[in-house]
């Protein structure tokens, strides 16, 4: 019995309130007719009048499970279609038939016991008289209860696939954001290495110093490897190790400042999107020029965007603005990730001129950890 329960598509209490309320509309609905007719309304006896749609809703609800298991088994939409209408019909007609006999059964033994109206031959004789019309009603909603399953079906059926469509979705991105990473660091590792080579033969201290740095560099990846996220300040730090391996590279060369106001610390930020704009700046400003150069970078917040700024004084290059979307891998990851993460939401904008360096802005939705989108 708890099995064939289960097999309901709604709860069984939900079944018996929803066929409790069409019951008690449908007897008000006969209230309500017989007053419009100007018929006696002291002959309307609510104890004859109320049982029988009761007595047909409550049965419905008590076949629901038994009716959702054929609309299952025999589906509408099987092709072709006279293979799955066939049984339902058949089923309903019997089904229609032997619910129709049996409240009308529990019908005239309910007014007989209750007194409301003895039993009769006459009566017997009218119920007999009813019963085909009867049928043919039952017939009726059986495939109004039929249709009415199948559509909650495809609704779920359509739900359950828009969310594995969205799970699908969300791990392609999650798929595309780790590939992007990954470019990264091979990107990343033979820059940094490079680095190392040239001090090897000048400096090993520094060399040894560099090395140590690059393993913190390489922990904080792994460590980061699977989050789409981090805040500011943890992506300052980071990016700050890797200014530390270039500063002990080119010395007296490089300088660089820092301006993140404390309400921009904690926004959260994809991981190792400043990196490559860092190293942007050194690529086109300081490799390119034998004298010093200053990097900074800068965040604020102008309502419910956080706008990020890596600049630079080196020599710059004239460009058409935007920057084309085929443009180096450091710059070209990072619009990437951008575009996946924040769709039209984030954009990363690049100006330069010639003697003027490099001024890279990224724009981001602003959000923290305590609220995933902030408000100013």
């Amino acid at each position: 019995m708890r099995s064939y329960l289960q097999s309901s598509p709604v709860p069984m209490r939900t079944a018996f309130l929803a066929a409790g309320l069409l019951s008690t509309v449908f007897v008000f609905t006969s209230f309500i007719g017989r007053t419009r007719l100007g018929t006696d309304l002291t002959a309307f006896d609510w104890w004859v009048q109320a049982p029988g749609p009761f007595l047909n809703f409550f049965t419905w609800a008590v076949l629901l499970p038994l009716v959702n298991r054929w609309s299952k088994r025999w589906p509408l939409s099987t092709r072709p279609f006279l293979r799955s209408f066939t049984p339902l019909f058949t089923c309903g007609l019997l089904l229609s038939v032997g619910h129709e006999v049996f409240t009308n059964v529990l019908y005239v033994g309910l007014l007989h016991y209750s007194g409301r109206m003895p039993f009769q031959p006459d009566l017997l004789n009218g119920m007999l008289l009813t019963l085909p019309a009867g049928f043919v009603q039952r017939f009726l909603e059986y495939w109004m209860l039929l249709l009415l399953l199948r559509y909650v079906e495809a609704h779920r059926e359509i739900r359950a696939e828009q969310t594995r469509v969205l799970q699908l979705q969300n791990e392609l991105q999650t798929s595309q954001l780790l590939a992007l990473k990954k470019q990264l660091q091979p990107h990343f590792l033979f820059n940094t290495l490079n680095t190392v080579s040239a001090l090897m033969d000048v400096d090993n201290r520094s060399a040894r110093t560099v090395l140590s740095r690059l393993g913190q560099l390489l922990r904080t990846t792994l460590d980061e490897e699977r989050r789409e996220k981090v805040s500011l300040i943890h992506e300052v730090d980071h990016v700050g190790n890797y200014l530390d391996i270039e500063t002990i590279r080119f010395r007296d060369r490089l300088q660089v400042t820092y301006d993140i106001p404390a309400n921009c610390q904690y926004a959260l930020v994809p991981g190792m999107i400043l990196q490559p704009l860092v190293e942007n700046s050194i690529k086109h400003g300081l490799d390119a020029t034998s004298g010093a150069m200053q990097i900074a970078i800068a965040a604020e917040r102008m309502g419910t965007t956080l706008v990020l700024h890596v600049s630079d004084n080196g020599r710059g290059r004239d460009l058409p603005l935007p920057v084309p979307a085929k443009g180096g891998i450091g710059l070209r990851n990072v619009r990437e990730r951008i575009a996946l993460l924040y769709g039209p939401q984030g954009r990363m904008d690049v100006a330069s001129s010639h003697g003027h360096g490099f001024r890279t802005t990224l724009m981001l939705p602003y959000e923290t950890l305590e609220s995933p989108r902030a408000t100013a």
